[in-house]
């Protein structure tokens, strides 16, 4: 069986809070990952790298890590160069094991979230290789994308408890095969989205197109497609939406403050 190792690099997580984050990740990879996506593992906290059995998957956890604006990922240890985290604690892990290791950014409120994405992303597509072949992503009717199997990305924002810890949500296998919703199939663990290829609040997802790869992004209802490569700027019909949506937002937050004072004034009277 596939072994998981966790290392905290930061000295800020208690060992309690390891221990109860780990059994929380494991309860999600054998009880809610494993029956759908038929994959286990064994996951356990080490100390150091030496502490854990040879072929291990690491995920560590550190205070910053090498990408920006990332609070986590997972890659495949293909340099012997490789080094996580920044500035003084930046660390060489790099051996060129060809092994799938992740990192996660140390967050106080959203560290375990983060770590339980890397570690069932790493576990159903450990080579970043898996895709949903020939699948109409954005919705245009032409089934020409190739949409990347990372799970967690799609719910990445929505999160569940196991014994007090918080894990990410993720996406059934049926997300990606499916063609159009069916009646009374989930799509997610949490039940969040109603059919395969939409993306949750926050979320979002990569695919590719005619060879480059793209991700589409959820904000405020609004799903907009861009090229990886490309500088993230809106276009015109993409900013027109998004204006248009914020609009919506705000006058039915104030029609609805208007609303309520009415009713108080009413029930004054």
């Amino acid at each position: 069986m596939i072994n998981i190792g966790v290392i905290n690099k930061t000295g800020r997580i208690s060992q309690a809070d390891m221990r109860r984050a780990v059994e929380a990740f494991q309860i999600q990879v054998s009880r809610d990952l494993a029956p759908v996506y038929g994959v286990d593992a064994i996951i356990r906290s080490y100390n150091v790298e030496s502490d854990a059995p040879a072929g291990t998957w690491f995920t560590w956890i550190v205070d910053n890590i090498d990408l920006a604006g990332l609070n986590g990922y997972h890659f495949i240890d293909n340099s012997a160069s490789k080094v996580i985290g920044t500035g003084q604690k930046g660390y060489a892990v790099g051996a060129n094991s060809g092994l799938p290791y992740g990192i996660v950014a140390y967050r106080a409120d959203n560290w375990t979230i983060v770590t339980s994405h890397e570690i069932i992303e790493k576990l159903v597509n450990p080579y970043l290789d898996k895709q949903a072949a020939n699948v109409d992503v954005d919705k245009d009717g032409n089934a020409s994308e190739d949409m990347l199997m990372e799970i967690a990305d799609p719910v990445q924002a929505n999160a569940y408890s196991i014994n007090g810890v918080q894990v990410t949500n993720f996406v059934y296998p049926e997300y990606y095969t499916d063609a159009v919703a069916l009646a009374g199939r989930k799509y997610d663990y949490m039940g969040v989205i109603a059919g395969p290829k939409e993306i949750a609040e926050g979320g979002y997802f990569s695919f590719k197109r005619g060879g480059q790869w793209w991700q589409g992004f959820k904000t405020l209802n609004v799903v907009l497609y861009k090229k990886i490569s490309e500088k993230k700027e809106l276009t015109a019909t993409e900013l027109e939406r998004l204006i248009r949506q914020i609009f919506w937002v705000v006058f039915g937050i104030i029609a609805t403050s208007v609303l309520i004072n009415y009713l108080i004034k009413k029930l004054r009277k």
